[in-house]
């Protein structure tokens, strides 16, 4: 069951017709890095509590900038994130 959620999840990480994609990176990571903490798990970053409005603030950002732009920061930062998100995912299971 956990195996089918994991790829459900990082199933989703693939591009949306609306161009959320990184707005559900950084809610996916923000959500499993809760659930994990929830669950005992330590958080390893310092600047969580400092970053937590930045990783709101960056779908909105994105979409002031030109498609071939967002096309590209989408690449990084969705890499990045749902590499996190797969690492929370592994420490809740």
């Amino acid at each position: 069951m956990q195996f089918l959620l994991i790829c459900m999840i990082l199933a989703s990480c693939a591009a949306t017709p609306e161009g959320k994609s990184v707005d559900n990176a950084q809610y996916a990571d923000v959500g499993s890095t809760f659930a994990a903490v929830a669950q005992g798990a330590s958080e390893a970053n310092p600047m969580i509590p400092y970053l937590l409005p930045l990783k709101f603030m960056l779908g909105p950002l994105l979409d002031s900038y030109s498609c071939d732009v967002r096309v590209a920061a989408a690449k990084g930062i969705n890499t990045v994130t749902w590499g996190a998100v797969a690492n929370n995912l592994a420490v809740i299971s």
